[in-house]
């Protein structure tokens, strides 16, 4: 189960937490992996769907309290491995990007404070 704070939402932790045990469960030499969440659940729907889960069946009644769940399945294969690599290739250069700019932007307001001196 993956589970995170209502106040840490929204930061991407979920698909870390599915991303990292997606990558132990192929260091373990897995084939699928497959999950199960409440068809109410659009949350964890997106997320999985997101991340490359297939939505394999409708299960009636699974849960306790009489709700149905979907059934998801992930097959790893060696295309989802390079996927996978090109996801954290972006992630990297997404930040790198966003350290540029942000250092681009403090030089930009050092230079404007010099000027305003100068003047």
């Amino acid at each position: 189960m993956i589970a995170v704070d209502i106040s840490a939402r929204g930061r991407g932790i979920a698909k870390k937490l599915v991303h990292l045990t997606m990558r132990k469960m192929r260091e373990m030499n897995a084939h699928e992996c497959i999950l199960e969440t409440e068809l109410s659940n659009v949350g964890a729907i997106g997320l999985y769907e997101s991340v490359g889960f297939v939505r394999h069946k409708r299960l009636p009644r699974y849960y306790l309290n009489g709700s149905d769940a979907f059934r998801y399945k992930y097959v790893f294969t060696e295309a989802s491995y390079i996927d996978e690599l090109k996801v954290n290739e972006e992630i990297m250069l997404r930040k790198t990007m966003g350290m540029a700019l942000e250092n681009y932007t403090k030089q930009l307001e050092l230079e404007q404070k010099a000027a305003e001196v100068v003047v």
